[in-house]
């Protein structure tokens, strides 16, 4: 999985922000970048590519978005990785610290703010660096290290197909133990939909799949009936950075962001 940094007045989060601030081509040629570079600071090649469509919803990952940084990426290299909004990531995984989303002076951080300098509070100027550097919980770190190898699998494998029989595997567990709920990562009860013309969210499979006790090689051993969305095929191309690459997609069934 890529790990790429961005600056905090490009769009690194631009496929997964509901309302982008300004369309990919223009950002591009705005900030001097190939449209390419841009893109691989986001998740929307992987996302197209497991969810079968060119233009990924943000909820195809999560529902909501959070900003949150890590001060030792900031103090480092003036880092903002994109994995730090993957669904569940709540320390940086490189430092093992708790992400930060508020500034000292109680103001919650901004990556877009235009009356403040890049890198720092909007209100009180503090520069992101000089923000405290909490350590996380060794079992918190242990639990996102499971996490970001499951976001990894699915970056990594991703297919429709990859993704249907992770949700079909989950779906003949939950029958098996006779359930319609699971413990989630906090810990508490979870209503799991499991549906057949339904794909789940990327955030809420994996946290699904970690609280079944799933690994991704159970994933791969799946043999059972996949849903007719996973075996469709669709004739109409997409580019997802030029003309000159292009693909075939489908258009794919609503998405279960429980």
């Amino acid at each position: 999985m890529q790990s790429e940094s961005i600056h905090p007045y490009d769009s690194a989060w631009l496929s997964t922000f509901p309302q982008p601030v300004a369309p990919k081509p223009l950002l591009a040629q705005l900030l001097a970048v190939p449209a390419s570079s841009l893109l691989a600071t986001t998740y929307q090649l992987e996302l197209s590519n497991l969810y079968d469509t060119p233009s990924p919803h943000a909820t195809y990952l999560r529902r909501s978005f959070p900003f949150h940084l890590c001060p030792e990426c900031i103090a480092e290299g003036r880092l903002l990785k994109r994995a730090l909004i993957l669904p569940h990531i709540t320390c940086c995984p490189s430092h093992h610290v708790a992400l930060v989303k508020t500034c000292r002076c109680g103001t919650p951080l901004q990556i877009f703010a235009r009356q403040s300098l890049p890198f720092t509070c909007q209100r009180c100027c503090l520069d992101w660096a000089q923000l405290p550097r909490l350590a996380a919980p060794k079992e918190r770190v242990a639990l996102e290290q499971k996490l970001m190898s499951y976001y990894a699998f699915f970056f990594s494998n991703g297919t429709p197909v990859v993704l249907a029989k992770a949700q079909q595997l989950v779906r003949e567990e939950m029958k098996k133990r006779q359930t319609e709920f699971v413990k989630n990562l906090n810990g508490e009860l979870k209503y799991v939909e499991c549906y057949d013309a339904k794909r789940m969210a990327l955030g809420h499979l994996v946290e699904v799949l970690i609280s079944l006790d799933l690994t991704p090689d159970d994933i791969m051993a799946f043999k059972g009936p996949l849903p007719w969305w996973s075996m469709k095929t669709n004739k109409r191309e997409w580019s997802t950075v030029d003309d000159k690459d292009k693909k075939t997609i489908s258009e794919g069934p609503s998405i279960d962001d429980n």
